[in-house]
């Protein structure tokens, strides 16, 4: 009998599991069963091809506010910046907030922040009048509500926000989906090449606006403040492509939350975009790596490795929220959407005026939201509907 108890123990005993990839097709379909899958092995899971996923609220944010964990690239990634001088890709990441460390990190963010601010005080009373035009010129019955009106309207907004004319933003979407490729692991030349040629015609566009005096006195753009003219320029587009790609799959998020929730045209709107958000967390990892030793969520970590934030994972932790899993407007404990501390996200505020702005402008004409089945894009790291149709009355 005790070799058929030994086969028994053997079998019966908790796996680990195996490494992830962040590119992994059930990271697109659905992200919190296999986070759920992960978390009962552990709040820590292995990645391909090295470094950890933090799964839990309590280790993500102790994360978010380690020094010795840092946002420059790694002499492996190919935003290092030792590449500068061969790939523009490197030299526009050497100058954008997210892949600052302190101190290179202070001044700028100081002097962004201060233009951001002042920005954002001039344009906020527009965006309601904006949505309201967009969504009232959208013709009643079924329509896909990211290319019909978030895409569109998010454009509108962050061209006013750069100081550039109304015209010109159209011009500038197609460039935004390849600054994203930053973000993610980029190990296919071709590609590289297409981020690298993008980034040049971005910069080259708005540099071209600011020598001709193309640019608003009072956009964001005209306000250079501590900058360079070339920080200025690489952390605008930073700016404006978060502002359109999260805001049009965004909206299409909350939307869906909401319409599912038995939500849509509750008031006040303010209280039910943080918890759609937390639900649904739109970036669902981002990356930092070990600038010393030190210790992440009980492990020993050498230099370089790298430490990948499961804030989608955070967000429904059931030991940091009650009820993770369900719809609970106004909970005192804080998601990490947005992350948190010296790299929180600099343009929340903005983003949750554009969403209660546009969402708002829907709802007031009639919405309908009609149960479908939702295709994420295919991007590591993020949780981005390719479509959503609503209908309008």
């Amino acid at each position: 009998m005790w070799p058929l108890k030994k086969a028994l123990s053997r079998s019966t005993a908790p796996r680990t599991p195996a490494p992830i990839t962040l590119d992994d097709p059930a990271l697109f379909r659905d992200p919190y069963a296999l986070y759920a899958r992960l978390r009962a092995a552990g709040p820590v899971a292995e990645v391909h091809p090295g470094g950890y996923l933090l799964l839990s609220h309590r280790d993500v944010s102790g994360a978010l506010a380690n020094p010795d964990l840092g946002n420059a690239p790694s002499r492996f990634s190919a935003l290092n910046k030792r590449f500068r001088a061969t790939r523009v890709s490197a030299d526009l990441a050497a100058n954008i907030l997210p892949f600052l460390d302190p101190p290179e990190h202070t001044a700028p963010r100081r002097a962004l922040a201060k233009a951001f601010g002042a920005r954002f005080k001039a344009l906020g009373p527009q965006l309601e009048p904006i949505a309201a035009r967009m969504v009232a010129d959208v013709p009643p019955g079924k329509t896909e509500v990211i290319s019909r009106l978030s895409s569109p309207f998010a454009i509108r907004v962050m061209t006013r926000f750069l100081g550039l004319a109304d015209e010109t933003g159209a011009d500038l979407k197609p460039y935004t989906e390849s600054f994203f490729r930053l973000f993610a692991p980029l190990s296919d030349p071709v590609v590289m090449e297409r981020v690298n040629v993008d980034l040049v015609g971005f910069r080259t566009y708005l540099a071209a606006r600011m020598a001709a005096g193309e640019v608003a006195a009072e956009g964001l753009l005209a306000q250079a403040g501590d900058l360079s003219p070339e920080a200025l320029i690489d952390n605008a587009i930073l700016l404006f492509a978060d502002g359109i790609e999260n805001i049009e799959r965004g909206t299409a998020t909350i939307l869906r939350v909401l319409a599912r929730e038995g939500a849509l045209g509750r008031a006040p709107l303010k209280p039910l975009i943080p918890e759609a958000l937390r639900l649904e967390t739109p970036a669902q990892v981002i990356a930092r790596v070990v600038r010393q030793e030190t210790d992440v969520a009980g492990r020993r970590l050498a230099p370089g490795t790298p430490v990948f934030l499961g804030l989608g994972a955070a967000n429904r932790d059931p030991s940091a929220f009650e009820d993770a899993e369900r719809f609970r407007p106004g909970r005192v404990e804080e998601g990490l959407t947005f992350g948190r501390g010296r790299h929180s996200c600099m343009g929340s505020v903005l983003a949750a005026a554009q969403f209660e702005a546009l969402i708002g402008a829907l709802t007031a004409r009639g919405i309908d939201v009609p149960d479908q089945k939702v295709r994420y894009l295919p991007r590591a790291g993020h949780l981005w509907p390719e479509s959503l149709i609503i209908t309008l009355a």
